[in-house]
């Protein structure tokens, strides 16, 4: 469709741009920590700026690969995909962490 190989593959990538560009957006403004933020400690931005940084790059790679899919190019699809999945996983461990100190500080000494 006008001229663009596989068009849908490509325009498929939109809500990643969306998406990351959005999340971005929240974290990056004045307030986003606090009570009334996005965000309650400064320690959650960090993950969470690398999970929405590698969506939003999700975008341009997964792009990139599918305009003309290949074998050299096919990294460029998954690397962004990385950068994000180890924003979720660093995220998703640091709330552990939180929980299993908060467990800890809530049993009775013997």
């Amino acid at each position: 469709m006008q001229g663009v190989p596989n068009f849908i593959n490509v325009a498929s990538n939109l809500p990643f741009l969306v998406v990351g560009a959005l999340g971005l957006g929240l974290l990056l403004r004045h307030g986003a920590v606090g009570p009334n933020g996005p965000v309650l400690e400064r320690a959650e931005r960090g993950p969470l700026l690398v999970l929405f940084a590698g969506v939003l790059l999700t975008a341009f790679g997964s792009s990139w690969y599918h305009l003309a899919p290949d074998n050299d190019r096919l990294v460029w699809d998954g690397l962004p995909m990385t950068v994000a999945f180890m924003g979720f996983l660093r995220q998703h461990d640091r709330r552990a962490e939180a929980a299993r100190t908060a467990n800890r500080l809530r049993r009775p000494n013997p």
